[in-house]
Order: structure tokens, then C-alpha cells, then sequence
């Protein structure tokens, strides 16, 4: 399996509008969708019920690579662990990799286990206001903590059915 990042985040702290506003006009690009998610999961092995993350995404400034800027608006996540490396500044989330096999999923996730990283985030989308994600289609991502080894964490994508039992 060769591993290729589809997915460039950048995080901001709740309440940033304006500048979500700002870098979208600074950077000039125009077309993007708009998804507000709702999920169920883990943060460090704690248990959420209900999360919620604005999401902005760009598919024009890196050709072939979906751009985002999350803003987590309600509920716990795994950068709130993290807030005196961030500060209140913009910073790069996550890079991300979309993987549409489930046996690759685990494959990918199990080696980065094995090599000492944990899962920062675990998620199971339920909710997106996003009228382009059609009611059937739901998302499985973890983040995987490799902030030591790389800077930025790792997110791993998996598109699923709703209804889709995957073990």
C-alpha cells in the first residue's frame, strides 16, 4: 500500500470568523464548501458523545489536495490537550489521508500503533449540514498522535455507508 496526503488542515480556535473570513479573501481562492459535522467518538481514550466542528474546504489552491480549515465549536477534541503549543494562533491541524479500503485503514493504523503512536482523536461522523454529503454516507477518521515524529498529526479517512459493518 503506498500512503499519498489528500488532505492539508488548518485549525483555528473557536470564535475565528473573522479570520476564516480573512484567509479565505487573502487567499484568493473562491470556491469553497462549507460543512458544519457532528460526531461521537474518543480524545485520548476518553469518551465523547457529541463533538462539533465547522469545516471549510478548498479544492483549487493545491491541485489534487482537499484544503481545510476546522474550527471546533462544541464538545472536546484532541487540540484542547494541546493548547499551550498552539497558543491562539493558526496552526497546521493535521495532514490527512483519505483511504478507501478498510483492511488498508487498519493496516495503516496498526503499523503506526506499532511504531508508538496512539490515537489522539477516534470520530464516527452522524450529522452534516453539507447538502452534498448525502444522508447515507457517513465518516470513520482517527488521528493518529505523530506530532513527535513528523510536527503535525496524521488523519486517517474512511467513507463509509451508513448501515456498512466494517470489523
Amino acid at each position: 500500500m503506498s500512503v499519498k496526503i489528500t488532505q492539508v488542515a488548518i485549525g483555528v480556535r473557536k470564535g475565528s470568523e473573522n479570520y476564516v473570513s480573512e484567509i479565505k479573501n487573502l487567499l484568493g481562492a473562491v470556491d469553497w464548501i462549507f460543512d458544519t459535522v457532528k460526531f461521537s467518538g474518543s480524545v485520548f481514550g476518553e469518551k465523547t458523545e457529541s463533538t462539533e466542528a465547522k469545516l471549510n474546504f478548498n479544492y483549487d489552491l493545491i491541485p489534487g489536495v482537499e484544503f481545510e480549515i476546522l474550527e471546533y465549536t462544541d464538545g472536546i477534541n484532541w487540540h484542547e490537550d494541546r493548547g499551550s503549543i498552539y497558543s491562539n494562533l493558526p496552526f497546521i491541524s493535521h495532514l490527512g489521508l483519505h483511504v478507501d479500503d478498510w483492511e488498508e485503514f487498519c493496516s495503516l493504523r496498526n503499523r503506526l500503533l506499532a511504531s508508538g503512536c496512539d490515537i489522539a482523536q477516534s470520530a464516527d461522523t452522524f450529522e452534516h449540514s453539507n447538502p452534498d454529503v448525502p444522508d447515507t454516507r457517513r465518516y470513520h477518521y482517527l488521528i493518529m498522535n505523530t506530532i513527535h515524529l513528523f510536527g503535525f498529526d496524521l488523519k486517517l479517512i474512511y467513507r463509509k455507508e451508513v448501515g456498512q459493518n466494517d470489523s
